[in-house]
C-alpha cells in the first residue's frame, strides 16, 4: 500500500516529526541511533532544529494575536469612544529564545537557526531508510514513515463534464485523482457503444468524425477509471452533448 511523503505538509506536523525523531533516536540509551550510525553531532542538529521550529510556531501565534490587536488599536481612530489620548501600542513580547541540551548532555545552550536544515535532515532520512537493516517500525518511532494512503473506494463513480471547441469537437473533463486515468466510451445514434480512447490527464479530446454539415447528433459519453493498470470503480452516468456538423 502506498504512503505519503515522510515530511508533513503542516507546521504542526513537522514539529511532531522532529520531536518524534529526537525522542526516538535517543530512547533506550540511543539504540536506534547506534543501529543507524547517527552521530552525536547529527542528533544535536536535530534537537536544535526541534527547539527552533517549536519557537517559531509559538512566536507566530503571538505575532498573529498581536497583529489582530494592533489593527484594533488603529481602528480606534475611527470607532473609539472619545477620551484622552493613549500611548501608541508597542511591538509584541516574543517567547524566550529556546535552549536545548546537546547530545550527549553536556550543557544547556541557546538554539540557533540552521539555514537549509531540511536538506540535511532529508539526507539523514534517506541514509536511515537505505540501511540494510531498516525496519519501518523504526521509521514509525522516528516519525519518518509517511501516513499510509488508503486505496480508492471501488464504489467510486467518476463525474464527467464536457464542452465543444470552435471546431465542433467535444472535450471531456474528469478529475484524475490517484487513478492512472480514465477510459472513454461513445454512443452515437444508430451505433453501438464503443471505446474511443484513454486519457492520462483530466481532459480528453474527442476526434471522432463530426456529423454531416448542417446536421446534429446527440453523443453520449461514459467514462471509467483505471487503477494500477485495470478498470476500477463504476462507470459514470452518461454525458449527452449535442454535436453539430461544421
Amino acid at each position: 500500500m502506498s504512503k505519503a511523503p515522510y515530511l508533513p505538509s503542516t507546521d504542526a506536523g513537522i514539529a511532531a516529526m522532529l520531536a518524534a525523531f529526537d525522542n526516538g533516536a535517543n530512547a533506550n540509551s540511543g539504540a536506534l541511533a547506534a543501529k543507524y550510525v547517527l552521530t552525536n553531532a547529527e542528533l544535536s542538529r536535530v534537537r536544535q532544529a526541534r527547539s527552533v521550529w517549536q519557537w517559531f510556531l509559538d512566536s507566530l501565534a503571538v505575532g498573529r494575536d498581536w497583529a489582530q490587536g494592533f489593527t484594533g488599536k488603529r481602528d480606534l481612530m475611527f470607532t473609539g469612544t472619545p477620551t484622552g489620548a493613549v500611548p501608541v501600542p508597542l511591538g509584541p513580547t516574543m517567547p524566550v529564545i529556546p535552549s536545548y541540551v546537546p547530545v550527549p548532555p553536556a550543557a544547556t545552550i541557546s538554539a540557533l537557526l540552521e539555514p537549509d536544515f531540511f536538506t540535511f535532515f532529508g539526507s539523514l532520512v534517506t541514509r536511515i531508510k537505505s540501511n540494510q537493516f531498516y525496519d519501518p517500525a523504526d521509521g514509525q518511532l522516528l516519525g519518518i514513515e509517511g501516513a499510509t494512503i488508503p486505496p480508492p473506494d471501488p464504489a467510486t463513480v467518476p463525474v464527467v463534464t464536457g464542452d465543444l471547441f470552435h471546431s465542433g469537437h467535444p472535450r471531456l473533463t474528469c478529475k484524475k485523482g490517484v487513478f492512472d486515468g480514465f477510459t472513454v466510451w461513445l454512443t452515437r445514434p444508430a451505433q453501438a457503444k464503443r471505446m474511443i480512447g484513454f486519457s492520462t490527464t483530466r481532459h480528453f479530446e474527442v476526434t471522432e468524425p463530426l456529423p454531416t454539415q448542417g446536421t446534429a447528433e446527440i453523443w453520449a459519453f461514459e467514462v471509467q477509471y483505471r487503477y494500477k493498470g485495470a478498470a476500477f470503480g463504476q462507470i459514470s452516468q452518461p454525458l449527452e452533448l449535442t454535436v453539430r456538423g461544421v
